[in-house]
């Protein structure tokens, strides 16, 4: 029998590479934000038009306060996938999300590397390191746009064509339509303009037109110039970034955090040994500035780090693996995990035990067939699952941050945290019901304790592993 080829062997480690997110976006419980995400489709195809103010939260229903739904195209397909598979829909909806982002980096990284087993090697640094971002969020269809947008930048530099990247800017109009973060696009198209213009290279020109391209085909939204005020809006929150956990800066204590790292540090070596050309040392520094801010923004410093790795020596000779082949090492590796999890990786988790274990499920139906009178107040967390389980029941606060300013957020974490003066919070003060979490971690979550006071004005309706539900005396 004769041995397997190098190629062979590539292909397999491709595979064994795959498998890791697949089995990760395999997790059977819907992401935190999923849950208003689909209420906004829902609310999209029932009203036949786009919200012009939010009609989910108390602010938003009293004070009419403007509200932009900046990824409406993604959550009517996300609703989509509801409507048809219900919970398990959305599931499929994730993984079809994790094949296009996954299978973007590793077709960029292997069709750019110098070295074919370089470029399987960085994969396998950058796949640990987006383990997290396995959930079904709209930033996958951002980290496969932004690679592409790098691919182009990168073989314009090269010299390549205008002609064979004019259908980027049609890809900006769909990616403006589904998340906001199309800016990392214009970011690397910017960077790439001034190191080509200063390098006095030949792609300069066709980089600032491709560029102004992509910049009107953002426009081609609903909103138009508006949908660049949700993103000054998102830019410029920074108290967010100290009470989020996501967007807070990367912790070098979590394991998957390490390879991120390590390709800086790779990355600087490289940059190092090239003798610091301006276009590897504007490259590292964005993912610096970008993938240490938030852990959001993680896969962009992988992404951009990892390019300057790739990048490091000649390529080579080995001819390229076309996507199609990537694509079916894919489907083999998704195929594989699922039938890992039902053979017992799964360890007996279902959709609806782990929602059970994750959301106010029961609790939010006692409140929905019992009907106490409201209003509503509830903790950041839970907010998008209550938007979706009580629409009569509007909420007093939710993921939305830009919605509710800082001011409010602040405010609201302080008071679920038992800071002094929680019991003034404006929304609980009116509140006639109150969900909350009954744990944080192993202790009693803090507000939840000090509600459970005998003498206090609020008494204990429903209870479980989960949440309780608090009525008014």
């Amino acid at each position: 029998m004769s041995s397997s080829t190098p190629r062979q062997k590539q292909f397999f480690v491709l595979f064994l590479i795959a498998l890791m997110p697949a089995i990760k976006a395999l997790e059977p419980c819907l992401d935190w934000d999923t849950w208003w995400h689909l209420r906004v489709g829902q609310w999209i195809v029932q009203e036949q038009r786009l919200p012009t103010h939010d009609p989910f939260s108390q602010l938003g229903r009293e004070e009419q306060v403007p509200w932009i739904a900046y990824s409406w195209l993604y959550e009517l397909v996300m609703y989509g996938s509801h409507r048809a598979g219900g919970d398990a829909g959305v599931l499929v909806f994730r993984y079809v999300l994790y094949l296009t982002a996954f299978g973007g980096i590793a077709w960029f990284f292997l069709r750019h590397a110098s070295n074919r087993w370089l470029g399987l090697g960085v994969l396998a640094l950058a796949t640990v390191s987006l383990m997290p971002f396995s959930s079904e969020r709209p930033w996958h269809v951002t980290i496969f746009f932004t690679t592409l947008t790098l691919h182009a930048v990168l073989r314009l530099r090269d010299g390549a064509p205008l002609t064979r990247f004019l259908a980027l800017p049609l890809l900006y109009v769909l990616w403006a339509n589904i998340h906001i973060q199309f800016v990392m696009g214009f970011a690397l198209l910017g960077f790439g303009w001034i190191a080509t213009l200063l390098d006095r290279g030949p792609g300069a020109r066709n980089i600032f037109i491709l560029g102004a391209l992509c910049t009107f085909a953002t426009m081609v939204n609903p909103f138009h110039v508006r949908l660049f005020v949700v993103v000054w809006e998102y830019a410029t929150q920074t108290k967010a970034l100290t009470l989020v956990q996501e967007l807070q800066p990367p912790n070098p204590r979590e394991w998957y955090n390490w390879p991120m790292l390590i390709l800086f540090g790779l990355g600087a070596i490289a940059t190092l040994r090239r003798g610091c050309r301006l276009w590897d040392v504007i490259l590292l520094a964005s993912a610096a500035v970008f993938g240490l801010r938030m852990q959001r923004d993680l896969w962009y410093a992988v992404l951009v780090a990892g390019t300057v790795v790739i990048r490091s020596r000649s390529p080579g000779n080995e001819k390229p693996i076309a996507w199609w082949q990537i694509a079916l090492v894919l489907i083999a590796a998704t195929i594989l995990s699922r039938g890992l999890w039902e053979a017992g990786l799964s360890k007996g988790k279902t959709i609806e035990t782990s929602h059970a274990e994750t959301y106010p499920v029961a609790a939010a139906a006692w409140v929905k067939e019992n009907h106490p009178p409201g209003p509503l107040f509830n903790d950041f967390d839970w907010g998008g699952y209550l938007i979706w389980a009580l629409p009569e029941y509007p909420v007093s606060m939710d993921g939305r941050t830009n919605l509710y300013g800082e001011a409010r957020l602040i405010r609201s974490f302080n008071a679920w945290s038992g800071e002094p003066d929680w019991e003034t919070h404006p929304d609980l003060l009116r509140a006639g019901v109150i969900i909350a979490p009954k744990k944080r971690g192993d202790k009693e979550f803090p507000l939840t304790e000090l509600l459970r006071n005998p003498d206090g004005p609020w008494k204990i309706v429903f209870e479980d592993k989960t949440a309780v539900v608090f009525v008014r005396k």
